[in-house]
């Protein structure tokens, strides 16, 4: 007789920790019992990206997923007689764990030894005997990072690495940060090409005084920077304290843009042409299509840079030619601007992101230029 389709599927978070396996155990919304976060399985929808689903939704975690085992057990419903079910159990491989996710509040989540484990699953011995039973080569082989190649300049061309003002070398008072002149001039002391990139020189900033003090400023604070400007330049590197680093992973991406968007308010992305969604052989990388378009149904702004993106054309051309290429590749932005716009994202392959120490930042930044 053949054996019944499962009813269920029920994913079940693993990772390695100094060579130890452990799982990731959630407890019941109904009663606070630890088990792991069971779905209903719809005819005709697939296991996999329902269990992935679930593990994200009641445990925030992300990583591949491939089916395991069928699990006979019981399920206990309050006020109700145990209905006897099948259970798909999938085996996800955990890449990535948020703090912020649907079901935060609601259920309770541990990492937990295999033994210990077992334990807490006492009242499903199927399941406990299935958990007793993994092995390290049972997990998901995690899959290769899609790094995008990095932009190549002439080598007769110093490295250049392109700054933000405010809030990563300069206050809003116009003050400098902590270590930044210092940090400023170990990097031209290393041959760098230090660049300036501001939203205060976007249009909307014309003729404020305070747009035209910048240069005079940095001069005034001994900043050994080459160019002020409005535009994204093409670069080695971008030193942002709101700087995205893409590799290739647009899971955490749309992680990040739902976390921030269930915080309220808007968001706005700039999202890097070369490298972010067109790859080294000028098509589209895996997966831009599709994220753009997720992001455009969350109501996240889309602001297009052009950095990297064919440097040798004028700004104009540049637009044209960014423009054509989005069209052809199916993906519908906000906009398209060659400089910088004040965003809460700035999402670029040579992202660095600054995090308010220019001592923690240095050596991370001279580690990539090398």
């Amino acid at each position: 007789m053949p054996q019944a389709e499962p009813a269920s599927v029920a994913p079940l978070p693993c990772r390695l920790r100094e060579g130890e396996l452990e799982v990731l155990l959630v407890s019941s919304r109904i009663d606070g019992s630890w088990g792991l976060a069971e779905r209903s399985l719809p005819p005709g929808e697939s296991g996999g990206q329902r269990a992935a689903d679930a593990a994200y939704s009641a445990a925030g975690v992300r990583g591949p997923c491939v089916a395991w085992r069928r699990c006979p057990r019981r399920s206990p419903r309050l006020g109700a007689r145990p209905k006897s079910a099948l259970v798909e159990v999938y085996l996800l491989h955990v890449t990535r764990e948020v703090e912020r996710y649907p079901e935060r509040g609601k259920r309770r989540r541990a990492w937990l030894p295999l033994a210990e484990a077992c334990q807490r699953l006492a009242r499903q011995p199927e399941l406990s005997a299935l958990v007793a039973g993994l092995e390290a080569r049972d997990l998901p082989e995690l899959p290769r990072e899609r790094n995008p190649q990095p932009w190549r300049r002439r080598r007769d061309q110093p490295p250049i690495v392109c700054l933000d003002l405010d809030d990563t070398i300069l206050t809003r008072g116009d003050e400098p940060l902590p270590g930044a002149v210092a940090a400023c001039e170990v990097l031209a002391a290393r041959g760098c090409r230090l660049v300036v990139s501001t939203a205060r020189l976007d249009p909307i900033w014309a003729g404020s005084p305070r747009a035209g003090r910048i240069q005079a400023r940095l001069e005034e604070l001994r900043f050994p920077i080459a160019q002020v400007c409005a535009d994204v330049p093409p670069a080695d590197l971008y030193v942002d304290d709101k700087g995205w680093p893409f590799t290739g992973n647009w899971e955490a991406l749309l992680d990040e843009a739902r976390a921030r968007l269930a915080r309220g308010g808007r968001l706005r992305l700039s999202l890097a042409l070369a490298g972010c969604l067109m790859g080294p052989t000028g098509e589209p990388l895996p997966g831009a299509r599709e994220t753009h378009a997720e992001l455009r149904s969350l109501g996240a702004e889309r602001i297009i840079s052009l950095g990297n993106f064919r440097p040798e054309l004028t700004p104009d051309e540049r637009v044209s030619a960014a423009r054509a290429w989005l069209t052809r590749a199916g993906i519908d932005p906000s906009r398209v601007h060659p400089g910088k716009v004040s965003s809460h994202l700035y999402v670029d392959a040579h992202a660095q992101r600054f995090t308010g120490s220019w001592q923690a930042t240095l050596p991370a930044v001279l580690a990539r230029l090398t």
